[in-house]
């Protein structure tokens, strides 16, 4: 909203509205004057918010001068170095709310607000504090950014259980789950190779090869003949020479 509008606005109160109103600017303006100094991240978060609700005001989010302005403020904390120095109070307080609204994806700064979220924590701490946040009060999609951080600090179980959640027709999250699995529960892993095949419309090259290699460690012959069957059948999804070749088969 522009300083001509807020006039515009302004204008069109009666008297006593524009008394009363004048009343509590200036109480808002006294309050803020005799508050404490505010540490650099208050003070930025402070202006992003401000242009968030500049951008609320638009009738349609698009190439806005506020979106560039909230990218170039998130720039210059990130780059500053300030944000481990900053209590992790404060910290937590303005994860909830970029947590909580998706990023502010509705307002198209997405992507500064996930890199104002980054850099907030900057320890192995605080970002699995951030993780929790996350799974705690984080919509659906966003968990994948939590799970994504569990993964690379150390709880490697939450994130996989996050990609057992989520399976459906893509093929790289069983790729990835078949992978941590054959090794400490390969029955899990061919659990899991066995639901790609249903799911999964695309290649399935990979979950055939794992299938059989399971079933040859099982040395369960028919299972092995089933499978080479079914992958023959389906010859649009399944490299049926780079099974063989895998697996040390020959027709």
């Amino acid at each position: 909203m522009t300083r001509k509008k807020i006039i515009e606005i302004f204008e069109a109160l009666t008297l006593s509205e524009k008394e009363s109103l004048l009343t509590e600017l200036q109480t808002m303006v006294t309050i803020e004057k005799n508050s404490p100094p505010k540490s650099p991240l208050e003070i930025a978060w402070k202006e992003i918010q401000r242009n968030i609700k500049m951008l609320s005001f638009y009738s349609y989010i698009d190439d806005q001068i506020e979106i560039i302005m909230i990218w170039d403020i998130c720039e210059d904390l990130i780059k500053s170095d300030v944000l481990k120095n900053e209590a992790w109070d404060l910290k937590e307080k303005i994860l909830k709310e970029i947590i909580q609204n998706d990023f502010f994806d509705y307002y198209s700064i997405f992507d500064p607000m996930k890199d104002l979220m980054e850099a907030l924590c900057t320890t192995p701490k605080e970002n699995l504090l951030c993780a929790d946040l996350i799974y705690q009060i984080g919509s659906g999609y966003i968990k994948q950014y939590g799970a994504k951080i569990y993964k690379q600090y150390g709880k490697p179980e939450k994130y996989y259980d996050y990609l057992e959640q989520c399976l459906n027709n893509n093929l790289e999250p069983y790729l990835e789950l078949i992978e941590y699995y054959r090794n400490i529960n390969a029955d899990k892993a061919a659990e899991i190779a066995e639901l790609g095949l249903k799911k999964c419309h695309g290649e399935q090259t990979e979950l055939f090869i794992y299938l059989i290699q399971y079933e040859q460690m099982k040395g369960n012959e028919e299972n092995i003949a089933r499978l080479i069957r079914s992958a023959k059948c389906r010859k649009r999804r399944v490299d049926v020479a780079k099974v063989q070749e895998q697996i040390f088969l020959k027709e």
